[in-house]
This record gives structure tokens, C-alpha cells and sequence, in this order.
């Protein structure tokens, strides 16, 4: 295996539980944008496209790292709130941000205030039943298909069930 040394991190070559992880976040992301445009106006593709980036982000350095299943399992469920808060905090900026240009904010407090207020709105908006299932569904697919990848393709070790068959 190969690894690059990024300041002090060490980044590691792609795996497939990373990425089988950060493509179901991505079209969770994607599908959880598309079901939210139904109830207010999001801004159409480009906001989808944008929450699909959000989730692969999310679905590559939550819960593609880890090796055991049940962490793997919890870090799918916190992968599916953190890309309800990306939506959340995105619908929020959607809004914000033009009225923060024309100047209708008197100080940084008010704007800060504002988006804290509106994406907490936005959050609970979003913890309808469809949306709501709809990430958590895809946070603990995200878990289990790369659980399933992590046995399959040899980056199992004891925790996850398997033997491990290669670096």
C-alpha cells in the first residue's frame, strides 16, 4: 500500500469500503435533495449536486475508516445527521447569503443569529418521516455495504468478522 504523507495525517490509496461508502452517502445526499425540493423551493440540480459531494465527503472519511462493524454502523447513522445538517445548513445559505449582500443584516451577530435560527428550521423540517428514513436508510446501507466490502476485498481484520487477506 502505498501512502502519502499530508502535513501530519497519512492520506491512504482509495479502498472499496471508502468508496462504496462515499457513493451511497452521494446518492443518499442526491435523493434526500430531490425529496426536500417537493416541500420548499431548493434551488433544483445544481443544490442536489452539491449534497451529493457533501455526502461522498461524508461517506468517505466517516464511515469508509473505520473497521469494526458496529463503529462502521454508528458512523453511518452520524454520516446520514451530518448530511442532513449539510442540507440544512445549505437551504440556509441559499437564503441568507443574497439578503447578507443587499445589506440587510446590521452586524455579524444578526447574520450569524439568522442562520443558526433558519438552519435549525430547516432541520426540523427535514425530520419528516420520508426524509428522515430516507438517510437513515442510506447512512446504515452505507455501513453495511462497506462492512461488506471491507470482508470481501481484504481490508477485514478480526472486528469485522473476515481474515485479513491483503495490506
Amino acid at each position: 500500500m502505498i501512502r502519502v504523507a499530508i502535513g501530519k495525517r497519512i492520506a491512504r490509496q482509495p479502498d472499496a469500503p471508502r468508496g462504496l461508502a462515499a457513493l451511497i452517502l452521494a446518492g443518499t445526499g442526491f435523493a434526500a435533495a430531490w425529496r426536500v425540493s417537493g416541500y420548499v423551493d431548493s434551488g433544483g440540480l445544481g443544490f442536489g449536486l452539491m449534497i451529493a459531494a457533501g455526502g461522498a465527503i461524508i461517506g468517505w472519511y466517516f464511515v469508509g475508516s473505520t473497521a469494526s462493524v458496529r463503529a462502521r454502523l454508528a458512523r453511518g447513522v452520524m454520516g446520514a445527521v451530518w448530511t442532513g445538517v449539510l442540507l440544512s445548513l445549505f437551504m440556509t445559505l441559499r437564503i441568507v447569503l443574497p439578503a447578507a449582500w443587499r445589506g440587510l443584516y446590521r452586524g455579524i451577530e444578526a447574520l450569524a443569529t439568522d442562520i443558526a435560527l433558519r438552519s435549525w428550521r430547516h432541520f426540523l423540517e427535514l425530520a419528516q418521516g420520508d426524509v428522515g428514513i430516507m438517510l437513515f436508510l442510506g447512512g446504515m446501507l452505507s455501513a453495511i455495504v462497506g462492512n461488506w466490502a471491507a470482508r470481501r476485498w481484504g481490508r477485514a481484520t478480526k472486528a469485522t468478522g473476515g481474515t485479513r487477506t491483503g495490506a
